[in-house]
């Protein structure tokens, strides 16, 4: 349990204004007090709450104390929930459960009459046309009747205003109207996608007695998607490979309180991989996070945080519904976001949770799907890693593809999808991928070694298997970009103990030697060599045996010189590796990328000091 106290001044001229404090996330129970006032207990965890202080604050110069605490102990009606709080997998959940306040708080000033949701949507969409729909929520506070006009305006990425739709209503006091607008048809639209991620906005004015009140605007990315069974997913009529990684939000030292810059940061650190698909694990992200997926060009799995288990609990299920009316209402502007989640391995846990059964999960989950698709129609349910009973009420299944890690050979991987993909037409590939610590490397790599060199090749194999099915196959997300937290004790003999390091790249955000294979599959340009690897400068082996080097490149041919002799030019096709026979001592290696002239437009060095055994 923490508390924050905050001491603050407002100015008198604002007296006569609607003020509501925003909490964006405090995890997990937050209750909160103005004044010695008690303004109430929210679930606040990951998707925040708003409150109306108004009328509690004072204007004088003696000025206002506002108090938060917030409890973010283990709780079974309160998801995610762990059958056993710090145990191995799966009595506890795989990532840290920070406390406080791990996102931003402000004061929303309005005026009495005031926008509260604006809602849009394309009743009709193709590449010729398209038409919207913006549904709007005006709440009038004064407590007399109002007569207000609602301005409503097309916005295009430049700036230029495109339609404007006008309506008046008289609204009763204390009371909230919803204004349907209907745009005028838009011809050629230009349509959101990962390759052209195109945003267009809706801009609403609320005007009272000719003077503008409020002003509001949200994203609009005109997109179309749908699912074709045993074809996948489509978007805009064109089938859509994903290609993407899994985030947790949070950083070394600040848990998961990170600034906007950093929110921001990591989403163009995944686009720089080439990815056109991210997985927000496992609970509603920063709004920043959004924001940058829908610039960027990610398409979004958004899931809620029912993981590992459920509670089996009246609390749990009204909860779990709680956070997920919240999160589509707060989100689904975002064109980025495709996918809702409703469960994450949600029944791993059960066996250990006292009093619940499968049952449980699926009660839970027909109602999160009938919640989700009553307040959103317009995208796909999925669940994750869940018992067929669970996965039969969701649109798309995801199942979890660990092979060559927690048991098994990489090749199990595609013969798991085709023998899916031969009697399921709905689903796609979860997470798969391997722990490594940076700079440990092995000459013969093995399962669980948690070598960079392994992960390497687990997630090439992947890689592989997955492109070679993807006319049929939509695609996965490899777990995951970032190294993280988890205090579960089987956790606790990782090279990093209470890591979890299947990352792409270290918690650092400095990127191993995986994220530039990813980068020489998923990315043109710009043009890149990279010999593997930068941390491993120091080798040992016998006088006359080669040893093997291995570059990443997104050019067509690369040439590798040892100590400045030619080691041979190979084409990307037959992969870029080389048998060297390194001299005891200093060696310098350097790649040359040649592209489809054979010009060089990359070069990549190493510095490799070679001792005899």
């Amino acid at each position: 349990i923490g508390s924050y106290r905050k001491h603050f001044k407002i100015d008198p001229t604002y007296r006569d204004k609607r003020i509501v404090l925003q909490v964006e996330s405090a995890c997990q129970i937050s209750e909160v007090w103005l004044n010695g006032h008690q303004l109430g207990t929210f679930y606040s965890a990951y998707i925040g709450f708003s409150v109306d202080i108004s009328r509690h604050l004072d204007y004088s110069e003696r000025g206002n104390t506002l108090t938060l605490k917030i409890d973010n102990s283990n709780n079974r009606d309160i998801p995610p929930w762990s059958p056993q709080d710090f145990k191995a997998y799966p009595r506890s959940i795989d990532f840290n459960i920070y406390g406080g306040i791990n996102s931003d708080v402000y004061l929303l000033i309005t005026d009495n009459l005031r926008i509260e949701t604006t809602t849009v949507t394309t009743p009709s969409i193709s590449h010729l046309s398209a038409t919207t729909r913006a549904v709007t929520e005006v709440r009038n506070h004064y407590d007399s009747p109002v007569t207000c006009v609602l301005k409503t305006a097309l916005i295009d990425a430049q700036g230029r205003v495109l339609d404007v739709t006008a309506d008046t209503k008289q609204i009763k006091p204390l009371e909230k109207s919803t204004f349907v607008q209907e745009g005028k048809e838009l011809l050629q639209p230009q349509l959101w996608s990962p390759s052209h991620p195109y945003l267009y906005r809706i801009r609403s004015r609320l005007f009272l007695d000719n003077r503008q009140v409020d002003e509001t605007e949200v994203p609009l990315g005109l997109r179309w998607i749908e699912w074709k069974p045993f074809k996948g997913l489509f978007l805009n009529g064109e089938k859509l490979f994903l290609r993407g990684v899994s985030r947790h939000q949070e950083f070394p030292g600040q848990g998961n309180a990170l600034s906007n810059g950093q929110h921001v940061k990591d989403m163009e650190l995944v686009k720089t991989l080439g990815a056109n698909y991210v997985r927000l694990a496992h609970y509603p992200q920063d709004p920043a996070v959004l924001d940058a997926c829908d610039r960027l060009g990610l398409v979004v799995w958004e899931e809620i945080p029912v993981a590992i288990s459920v509670g089996g609990t009246p609390g749990f299920t009204k909860n779990a519904l709680h956070i997920l009316r919240k999160m589509i209402r707060r989100d689904r502007n975002h064109p980025s976001i495709i996918f809702w989640g409703l469960m994450n391995e949600a029944t791993e846990g059960i066996p250990f949770a006292p009093g619940v059964e499968e049952q449980d999960a699926v009660d839970l989950i027909i109602r999160l799907a009938r919640l989700a698709h009553a307040e959103d129609p317009t995208r796909m349910t999925i669940a994750s890693g869940v018992t067929p009973a669970v996965a039969e009420h969701v649109d798309v299944d995801i199942p979890q593809f660990w092979s060559g890690w927690f048991e098994g050979t990489f090749d199990d991987y595609g013969r798991a999808l085709d023998e899916r993909h031969k009697t399921d037409p709905y689903f796609m590939g979860g997470s798969y991928g391997a722990s490594s610590q940076v700079g440990r490397h092995a000459i013969h790599p093995k399962r669980m070694d948690f070598s960079e060199t392994y992960q390497c090749l687990l997630h090439e194999s992947y890689l592989k298997q997955g492109e070679a099915r993807s006319s049929w196959y939509t695609g996965a997300c490899a777990w995951t970009a970032f190294d993280f937290g988890s205090n579960r004790e089987d956790r606790a003999g990782n090279p990093l103990p209470y890591v979890n390091q299947k990352g792409l790249f270290d918690a650092y955000r400095n990127p191993k030697d995986v994220y530039y294979l990813y980068k020489s599959y998923w990315t043109d340009s710009p043009s890149f060599v990279y010999i593997v690897s930068k941390t491993w400068p120091e080798r040992f082996g016998r006088k006359d045996v080669e040893s093997g080097i291995r570059v990443y490149s997104n050019c067509p041919k690369v040439e590798l010189f040892l100590n400045d002799v030619s080691q041979g030019v190979i084409s990307k096709q037959d992969g870029f590796a080389w048998q060297v026979l390194f001299r005891e001592g200093v060696n310098e290696l350097r790649a040359e990328g040649l592209n489809a002239e054979d010009l060089v437009v990359s070069t990549d060095k190493l510095r490799v000091t070679y001792k005899y055994e």
